[in-house]
């Protein structure tokens, strides 16, 4: 049985380090949309402000 080692880095930049066997399985991760809102809108400012400048 071969296997493989994956490394991530999750949100808050904590680093996840597991191992998978010869199984298939899928990797899924979520956004808030209030959060991803917040998000665009910080860059956007910060878009603004350096065109500004």
């Amino acid at each position: 049985m071969s296997s493989e080692t994956h490394t991530h880095i999750d949100e808050n930049g904590n680093v996840i380090t597991h191992t998978h066997g010869e199984e298939h399985h899928e990797h899924g991760h979520y956004h808030d949309p209030e959060e991803k809102k917040r998000q665009l809108n910080r860059i956007s400012r910060a878009i603004g402000h350096l065109n500004h400048v």
